[in-house]
């Protein structure tokens, strides 16, 4: 009689522990969140709605180097693109992961491509080329002759006024011809427009750090600072205001053909166009 006692306690308590185990299930985790707007302007501010289940712990990757760690976030898109929005969700078993692409259009005209040149005009288009778009006759010629010697080669720039551009040339020969290429492009007032990244004249020089990231070179004067962006192929000066004055665009110089942009040279080229447009 004993004996089939203790065989009934066995029962009970193996059928306990099936009861319990078989009673608790894995609370699978699913990751899953919407956005008020997948269609946006730069400057606006996405909403993120987090629908996920079984979670406790959430990463936002917005696409653009921005992360957070928010239940339900909001962000704020200031360059123009297609930004995948990625939301991690984490539970006690386990994790899921779900994404969304944002389209953000600019909300401003984009005029200056970092690296490329501005509307209409790239870096190495000719002379020719760049007098069939600007053919007014408000224009300031230079030539800086002095780079002969120490470089072998002229200097050669030509200021449009009225629109607010100058061309930058290096060539072998003392004239401009037709077939030689722009290798720096600069804006100042009147030109309008903006960056790929919303950066214009009268813009904060601290939102082209804030945009572009630390400047991977500097150069300040007395009464003038600038940000250079090598491998970008873009630079911003300002006259002392704190404000963009002007714009530099050129080939970036991590893939340039052109030797004679590294180095010093490259550094005087930039400075000697800056206070020629300055100056103008």
């Amino acid at each position: 009689m004993e004996t089939k006692k203790i065989f009934l306690w066995e029962v009970l308590v193996v059928s306990a522990v099936l009861f319990f185990a078989c009673d608790k299930e894995e609370e699978i985790v699913t990751a899953a969140f919407t956005a008020n707007s997948t269609e946006i302007e730069t400057g606006e501010t996405v909403s993120f709605s987090n629908e996920s289940i079984n979670a406790g712990y959430y990463q936002w990757d917005f696409g653009d180097g921005v992360y957070s760690f928010d239940e339900e976030p909001e962000h704020e898109y200031t360059s123009a693109g297609t930004y995948s929005v990625k939301l991690v969700a984490i539970g006690n078993d386990g994790s899921d992961s779900a994404s969304v692409s944002i389209n953000v259009e600019a909300g401003y005209d984009i005029t200056i491509m970092e690296g490329e040149g501005i509307e209409n005009i790239d870096i190495y288009d000719t002379w020719a080329e760049i007098q069939s778009v600007y053919s007014s006759t408000d224009t300031v010629h230079y030539i800086y002759d002095d780079y002969l010697e120490d470089y072998g080669f002229y200097y050669y720039i030509i200021y449009f006024y009225n629109e607010g551009i100058e061309f930058d040339f290096l060539t072998e020969s003392s004239t401009l011809s037709n077939s030689d290429p722009v290798y720096y492009i600069w804006v100042l007032e009147p030109f309008e427009g903006a960056t790929q990244k919303g950066i214009s004249i009268g813009s904060d020089m601290d939102n082209v750090v804030a945009l572009y990231g630390e400047p991977e070179s500097t150069d300040e004067d007395s009464d003038y600072t600038a940000y250079w962006y090598d491998t970008q192929g873009i630079d911003f000066y300002s006259y002392g205001s704190g404000e963009v004055d002007v714009i530099c665009v050129y080939e970036a110089y991590e893939t340039s053909s052109l030797t004679e942009k590294s180095g010093n040279i490259g550094d005087r080229i930039r400075k000697s166009g800056y206070l020629f447009v300055r100056e103008k």
